[in-house]
Order: structure tokens, then sequence, then C-alpha cells
């Protein structure tokens, strides 16, 4: 589990299997979790790379990261190759309909069953300057192939439309 009600900066999620299914309970490479005390407090997830990890989960959860009644903020992050029955790159869950703000991310190529599920859940979301797959309204987003190099950790081709088009 990633640590709630903090910052969460510099790492890396890569290639994780998560799953509790002798439990029937929730799987996700990483959880921001919710705090009921103070529900307005907002957990940082800034230049995370979350990528080729795996989920199974029974109710649910996401590949790449689940917000579970929490407020969250994403700034330069990649997600990306992430796969879950539930939500390919980012899933929220709860009856408090969490908001997540998502900016300057590359979230690409997340999929979920035989779609490519980028985001999925409740929650109130509010994406800008992204290259997210399938697009996403909101100012400054995108849906292009980040061209991404083969056979490295997600670093950008030259000519890559992600490439400075974060918020200046």
């Amino acid at each position: 589990k990633c640590p709630g009600r903090s910052n969460l900066e510099r790492h890396v999620f890569w290639s994780a299997k998560a799953s509790k299914p002798q439990t029937g309970d929730n799987g996700f490479s990483c959880l921001i979790p919710g705090n009921r005390i103070n529900p307005d407090l907002e957990t940082l997830f800034r230049n995370n790379i979350v990528a080729y990890n795996t989920t199974n989960p029974t109710h649910f959860g996401g590949g790449g990261v689940f917000v579970h009644g929490a407020q969250g903020r994403f700034i330069n992050n990649t997600i990306a190759f992430n796969h879950s029955d539930k939500g390919g790159g980012i899933a929220t869950h709860d009856g408090d309909f969490p908001t997540v703000k998502i900016e300057n991310c590359i979230i690409y190529s997340n999929t979920t069953g035989s779609s490519h599920t980028q985001i999925t859940g409740p929650g109130n979301f509010n994406i800008t300057n992204t290259n997210i797959e399938g697009g996403w309204a909101g100012a400054g987003n995108i849906d292009e192939s980040p061209l991404f190099m083969e056979n490295t950790a997600l670093i950008l081709q030259d000519g890559s439309p992600c490439m400075d088009m974060g918020d200046p």
C-alpha cells in the first residue's frame, strides 16, 4: 500500500502482480486510502512511474492506482501498460466520491478486460495538460501515442507529443 495522506514522490511501481483471491478482497499495485477523520486532506502523487502491473480484484481496484475515498493529486506521473478487470490505469471507489486532480501526466495503454479504460469509477476528476488515451475534456489534454522508446523504462522518443507539453 502507498502511504495515505502524505506525499509519494519519485517511486517506481513496476511489474507487480497483486491479488487476494483467497479472501475475495481487492487487488491494486498502489492504494491511496481515504481518511474519515479529515476527508479534505489531499495525497500528492508526483513524479512516479506506475507500469506493467496486473491485478485480479473480485470487488474493485486498479491495475495502476486505486483511490479509495481520498482526495488525490497526480502531477508528472506516467501510468502505463497496467491491467485490471476493474480499472486499468486509475480506479476510484467510495460513496464519498473522491476528488482526483491530474496534471501533466501520461496515462496510456492501460487495459480493463478487452478495453482500454484509463480511468474508471465515481468521483470528480479535474484533468489538465495530460496525454490520456481515449481523450478527456480539460485544458491542454491530448490523446496521442506518447512514443515511448522500445526496450526502455518508458523514455520518450524525440518528437513525442508529450515533450514540453505540461503546464508552463
